[in-house]
Order: structure tokens, then C-alpha cells, then sequence
């Protein structure tokens, strides 16, 4: 029982391969397309690097009024132990 199983499985497997090659003769690839940089042209100039800072950037809505990150913590009162 074993074997027939095999052989019908490894009969399916051929039988897909065969159709994936038949299918792909009747529907080639398309060919490659035209390049749009001809060979001695270059790539437009890539834009500077941004500045860096040493602080965090912090989000705008996280800035209370005078400019200080607001501290966001836990709501409610702290868990009893």
C-alpha cells in the first residue's frame, strides 16, 4: 500500500513539472527592458547628510510649555505590594 502511495505521489510531482515547463514554453519571459542610464552616465548627486545632534529627538507633543520633555508615567495609583 505503502509503494502505490509513493508511486502516485512521485506520478503527481511529474506530472506538475511537466506542466510548469509546458507553460512556461508557451509564455516566455519578456526580454530585458531598456536600460533608462546609458553606460557613461552617472546617478544624480546623492542629497548631503542630514546634520546630527547629542540629544534625543524628542516628538513636539511630548514638550510641555517651557520646552521640557513631559514625564509620562504609569496612570493611577502605584500597585500595592
Amino acid at each position: 500500500m505503502r509503494k502505490l502511495l509513493f508511486a502516485v505521489a512521485v506520478a503527481a510531482i511529474l506530472l506538475v513539472g511537466v506542466f510548469v515547463v509546458e507553460v512556461a514554453r508557451e509564455h516566455p519571459l519578456p526580454e530585458e527592458p531598456e536600460r533608462l542610464v546609458e553606460e557613461n552616465e552617472t546617478a544624480p548627486p546623492a542629497p548631503p547628510p542630514q546634520a546630527t545632534t547629542t540629544e534625543p529627538i524628542i516628538p513636539q507633543g511630548f514638550r510641555g510649555p517651557t520646552g521640557q520633555p513631559k514625564i509620562i508615567g504609569p496612570s493611577g495609583p502605584p500597585p500595592n505590594y
